[in-house]
């Protein structure tokens, strides 16, 4: 099967499977960990006022609605994972999955930061009710922003190398594209770039002879490819 996807036809480095493959692995993320209408929810108590009756009480409000968040994801991963059991066989020529899972056990907490991250963007802009009477226009833009510089239209590789950068400073990077992408299902679309705590030294490979013979200094002295792939 892996002589079959090198040998597809390419666009920017993406062969069709690994692009299929991205955006299944970013349809499951979002089922996963997607903050739905989290913004509003909490909008809405602010406006009726029924969020006093959290205040004057020794509640979390926070704890309170995460609990929620979390209930609700955990449903709607269920839900997601159902029909891609039943589909899986029909889907398995079209996917490029790779077979080293031990990026399972890296991609669970990239998972939980994301969900975090996700919840967290989502509770300050509804606690923004307190001084806007409306924060639509703002949640908006904020999703407008996330589709393109998280990675949900397409691919952040395929943007050119300054703004792809910059998305990298952004929490929307690390929200979809970074667990897609570091996900076992995700894990076979480019790399281009990625921060340096997120990935191992260009030209560290256990099939370099000098990698293992020189160690550090073999990799300070092999620049980052740009059409570097995960494998």
């Amino acid at each position: 099967m892996d002589g079959g996807l090198r040998r597809q036809p390419r666009h920017r480095g993406f062969s069709f499977a690994q692009t299929f493959t991205y955006f299944v692995a970013l349809i499951v993320v979002q089922f996963m960990i997607g903050a739905f209408n989290e913004d509003y929810q909490i909008s809405e108590e602010i406006r009726n006022g029924l969020i006093n009756q959290f205040l004057l009480k020794p509640v979390n409000y926070f704890a309170y609605r995460f609990s929620i968040y979390l209930s609700a994801r955990f449903v709607t991963g269920l839900l997601i994972l159902l029909p891609l059991v039943v589909t899986y066989p029909l889907l398995r020529e079209h996917l490029a999955v790779p077979h080293d899972w031990w990026r399972l056990g890296l991609g669970l907490p990239a998972l939980a930061m994301s969900a975090l991250i996700q919840f967290g963007i989502a509770y300050c802009f509804g606690l923004m009710s307190f001084w806007f009477l409306e924060i639509q226009g703002i949640v908006i833009l904020s999703m407008a922003l996330e589709s393109v510089l998280g990675g949900q239209i397409f691919p952040l590789d395929l943007l050119p190398e300054w703004l792809f950068r910059l998305s990298q400073y952004l929490p929307y990077y690390y929200q979809m594209y970074f667990r897609s992408r570091s996900s076992p299902a995700g894990s076979t679309t480019r790399r281009r770039s990625s921060p340096a705590w997120a990935s191992r030294p260009a030209g560290w490979s256990s099939s370099s002879p000098s990698a293992s013979s020189s160690g550090p200094a073999a990799c300070a002295s092999t620049p980052p490819s740009a059409d570097e792939e995960i494998l």
